[in-house]
């Protein structure tokens, strides 16, 4: 099998990034609690994951060329609908960049905050970003924005933003850093109305889950618990545990189907991987899904994710 390599060096390690030319399907893959029809896991992966690695900047891969391209510095991309990314450029602003990350323009900077987790909403309206800081009467939570710079709502103690296509936010108690869960409210999953003035507790009762993604139909969402990506329906039903095993997995995203589900994961080092969003899958140093990964490194949990 061809591969193509590719060095990243940081302050603490050097990456080394693999990845596979020919192709990327789910063929041969081992997973006895998959329930995904053989038939699918003949075809390849389509679309483009834009995602921040760690300390290299924004990245796009391109799983029709199986290519991988560094558009910019910067961390949490989020896409808008007319292709444009919208980016936290430092710990406290954010700009719009081009799709292929020239011509950025600073558009929100507040020095009181320290910001993470940046998502665009569908309509492309809308940002929403959580602060971890607090200063200055600015307290930790979920801001919402509009693109002018305009505040249009916020939520103390909420965290790891994600849109429904109907204009509502799905948001955690909790949040991750260097590797650990902060809870400063009580713990769950919760939506907003659409005004993004009320919110309400989705989730049967979980005590730290993290960093919702709603899938595109809108109607589950995908997050991160006890280190493994689950799901529920926005309803709180049907919670079903997507990844297991001894490895680590964060910042989930659904592919443009929602067939499928990517992840920031670590085994013994950082990776991205792909699994079913309809079936539990093992991540084990076997299997043959990984968009790339590298040999060595410290694990991080920067690496927020966008399939589209």
């Amino acid at each position: 099998m061809k591969e193509r390599l590719k060095t990243f060096r940081c302050t603490s390690c050097i990456f080394t990034v693999t990845f596979i030319l020919l192709f990327f399907t789910f063929a041969g893959c081992s997973k006895k609690d998959s329930s995904v029809n053989p038939e699918e896991q003949q075809k390849p992966l389509s679309g483009k994951l834009l995602y921040e690695w760690d300390l290299s900047g924004i990245h796009q891969f391109d799983f029709s060329t199986m290519t991988d391209t560094k558009l910019m510095d910067g961390h949490y991309p989020s896409l808008l609908p007319d292709g444009k990314i919208v980016f936290v450029s430092s710990n406290v602003s954010i700009s719009i960049a081009s799709a292929d990350g020239s011509e950025q323009n600073s558009f929100l900077r507040n020095a009181d905050m320290l910001l993470i987790s940046l998502q665009a909403s569908r309509d492309g309206n809308y940002i929403a970003f959580t602060n971890i800081n607090s200063s200055n009467g600015v307290l930790p939570g979920t801001f919402v924005y509009k693109l002018d710079g305009t505040k249009v709502a916020e939520f103390h103690d909420l965290f790891n933003p994600s849109w429904t296509p109907d204009g509502r936010l799905v948001m955690s108690g909790s949040y991750e850093l260097a590797l650990k869960p902060r809870t400063t409210n009580a713990g769950g999953l919760y939506i907003t109305d659409k005004s993004l003035k009320n919110t309400s507790r989705i989730d049967p009762g979980f005590t730290e889950p993290l960093m919702p993604s709603v899938s595109p139909d809108g109607k589950q969402v995908a997050f991160i618990m006890d280190k493994h990506v689950w799901k529920i329906n926005l309803d709180g039903t049907g919670e079903l545990q997507i990844t297991k095993g001894n490895s680590e997995e964060y910042f989930p995203s659904w592919s443009p189907d929602g067939k499928y589900i990517a992840f920031d994961g670590y085994l013994t080092c950082g990776t991205i991987g792909v699994v079913s969003s309809s079936a539990t899958t093992e991540v084990n140093d076997k299997t043959s899904y990984w968009v790339h990964s590298e040999n060595y490194g410290y694990p991080s949990s920067n690496n927020q994710i966008c399939w589209y």
